[in-house]
């Protein structure tokens, strides 16, 4: 299968399983919070090396996925797919972007594919799709407190991004793992939302948007 087509398609699913646990309620989004952690769990062993690093890895896993578990308790369903909407148009557009327009390397030691020109692009077309959710499903929330919420969490997700490649390119591999085709590992797939979430609670309640 060609390869933009499997990740297009791996991407589907994941996006329809993600919001569709968000949707039907407290129960499914517990239990998929459950999945993505210990699938990260098992894919973050052999890409830390040592106990310590991998106890320090398994925290950072926790702590996200605790702070989206609060996220979803505390702001709702809309501002929870609003937060996931944030976080994945600004990766495909920055993968998108990136892959048309991309010429100066983001970090290049860690990640030689990402470009700023990618980082840019995902980062606008984040805030319009972040804004345009804003004014169909959250219109209660003050414009101002939403701008910041969109920067703060599109920014954290992308620093996610880049940790998570730190850490693969120091254990020297490309994928933590094979679980979702054309993504590699469950951790590919969340790096983002594991650092994204804590920011976006902790604005949450600092701008009093919950």
């Amino acid at each position: 299968m060609n390869g933009l087509l499997k990740r297009t398609l791996t991407g589907m699913i994941v996006v329809a399983a993600v919001i569709g646990a968000v949707l039907a309620g407290r129960v499914y989004v517990l239990a998929l919070v459950a999945v993505i952690g210990v699938s990260c769990l098992l894919e973050l062993r052999p890409l830390c090396g040592s106990v310590w690093k991998y106890l320090l890895a398994g925290l950072y896993v926790l702590a996200g996925l605790t702070c989206l578990m609060l996220l979803y308790r505390h702001a709702g369903t809309w501002v929870t797919s609003g937060f996931f909407v944030l976080i994945w148009s600004s990766d495909i557009f920055a993968y998108v972007t990136g892959s048309l327009w991309g010429r100066h390397k983001l970090w290049p030691k860690v990640s030689p594919s990402k470009t700023w020109e990618g980082a840019t692009g995902g980062f606008l077309f984040a805030m319009g799709f972040g804004y345009l959710w804003k004014v169909l499903f959250l219109p209660q929330i003050h414009p101002l407190g939403w701008l910041v919420f969109s920067v703060l969490t599109i920014v954290a997700g992308i620093l996610g991004d880049l940790l998570e490649s730190k850490i693969k390119r120091r254990a020297g591999v490309k994928d933590s793992g094979t679980f979702l085709p054309g993504h590699g590992g469950m951790l590919d797939r969340f790096d983002s939302v594991l650092l994204a979430a804590p920011v976006a609670f902790c604005v949450c309640l600092a701008l009093n948007l919950i």
